[in-house]
């Protein structure tokens, strides 16, 4: 329970990484009064528009941190972006300790020739448009062809890969854009995922792989840059592979499409004028080959620049300086799953429970911010835009997300022109 001389802590960032951080310190420091800030009017960051539309399982997670703000007493503040509507600076002059949480958000790009050619996209751009961020709207004629290359041989590349396979009836209580996914892949006919890793370098889990052998009526062919399928030292993916590869032929008269697997090839140039049509690949053994396209999505991480310079002692242990710490990607870079999160927060929580000790707060917190009333959302408006996103979902959906911040002040009962 907290009092007038209870510490103040601020979490910029309402993810996963800023929610488990929350949870976190409510056993660390119990008697804290935390404030999580977002510069989206809605909570929960990656859990809501970087996991896959289609793996709500892993959505899941917002019900748990649902509770911080239902049930444990902290309070979120939507709409409000931090070092725009509001310096950082005056963040900390009103709160004892501040934890940045704000994640990586642009799409690391290849370091290759063409690489700004028209046509190459980032990963976490369609993603983004595939959970309805409402900084991801497509151009109206904006399709990514018959044919599109995704590089990246991470779980995000997969991603990529099993959401432009599915067709809408395969997206049954997802929370998947509609008009969007079939703007950029109802052209698609064949799919090529590029991993400079070998089959057993690879990066991502084998039950994401294990995913696509879920689809009928696709066929599979796997092309490695040394040795071959029977060279994988890896039983369970070779047995994946193998699964893929015996799946289906061109005789299926039900044919939906191709997909390539290309193990051991690294992207050389991107070739095209206004718009790119072909990728040139290295295999390891040298050779080099050409693969026409459409488009091209690169998933080889995010970037970005943090709201605050990270040393590398903030990020071994997420402490900047005495009152400001970072978390999450902000702190380690592009790295680790959400559950892996939760570890960090674990740890950091750790560190401003000592910093915070036998404190008797002076600090204000966030009514010391004087925000202009009606300029941000709380979690009651929160509430709301869910309710109408729950009340507005499509047959076989489980939300129909808003895309866009106008909507969502609309819907939380905010005018549009609120200013901070």
């Amino acid at each position: 329970m907290s009092d007038s001389n209870s510490p103040k802590i601020a979490i910029i960032g309402s993810g996963p990484s800023g929610c488990y951080s929350a949870q976190a310190l409510l056993k660390t420091v119990p008697n804290a009064e935390i404030t999580v800030f977002d510069r989206l009017p809605v909570p929960f960051g990656l859990a809501r528009f970087g996991v896959a539309a289609d793996h709500q399982g892993t959505k899941g997670v917002t019900k748990q941190f649902a509770r911080l703000f239902e049930r444990q007493g902290v309070k979120f503040v939507g709409n409000l972006n931090v070092g725009e509507h509001v310096e950082l600076d005056t963040i900390r002059e009103h709160f004892d300790a501040v934890i940045v949480a704000t994640g990586l958000h642009e799409d690391r790009q290849l370091d290759i020739p063409g690489s700004a050619t028209p046509g190459v996209v980032g990963a976490g751009y369609i993603t983004r448009a595939l959970n309805s961020h409402p900084e991801a709207k497509l151009p109206l004629d904006y399709s990514l062809g018959e044919v599109c290359i995704v590089v990246g041989a991470g779980n995000v590349a997969i991603d990529c890969m099993r959401l432009l396979t599915k067709n809408g009836t395969e997206f049954t209580g997802s929370d998947v854009h509609d008009d969007n996914h079939q703007q950029l892949s109802g052209k698609l006919r064949e799919l090529h995922l590029v991993s400079r890793s070998g089959v057993d370098q690879a990066k991502f889990d084998d039950s994401m792989l294990r995913e696509m052998t879920h689809f009928e009526h696709v066929r599979h062919e796997l092309h490695f840059g040394s040795g071959d399928l029977a060279a994988v030292t890896n039983e369970n993916r070779r047995d994946i592979l193998t699964i893929l590869q015996d799946k289906c032929t061109d005789a299926d008269p039900e044919l939906r499409g191709v997909i390539h697997w290309w193990f051991g090839f690294a992207p050389h140039e991107v070739h095209g004028g206004n718009l790119v049509d072909t990728l040139e690949i290295v295999g390891e053994d040298g050779t080099h080959a050409l693969i026409k396209t459409d488009s091209v999505i690169t998933a080889i991480g995010f970037q970005g620049d943090p709201l605050v310079p990270v040393t590398e002692a903030g990020r071994e242990t997420g402490k900047i300086e005495q009152g400001l710490y970072v978390g999450g990607w902000a702190r380690r870079g592009p790295r680790g799953t959400i559950a892996s999160q939760r570890i960090d927060a674990l740890e950091l929580a750790k560190i401003i429970g000592a910093d915070l000790a036998d404190l008797n707060s002076t600090k204000s917190g966030v009514a010391g911010l004087n925000l202009t009333p009606g300029s941000t959302i709380d979690y009651d408006g929160w509430k709301r835009i869910e309710q109408k996103e729950i009340e507005a979902a499509r047959s076989g959906r489980a939300r129909h997300k808003f895309d866009s911040i106008e909507e969502m002040l609309k819907e939380a009962g905010m005018q549009p022109t609120s200013q901070h």
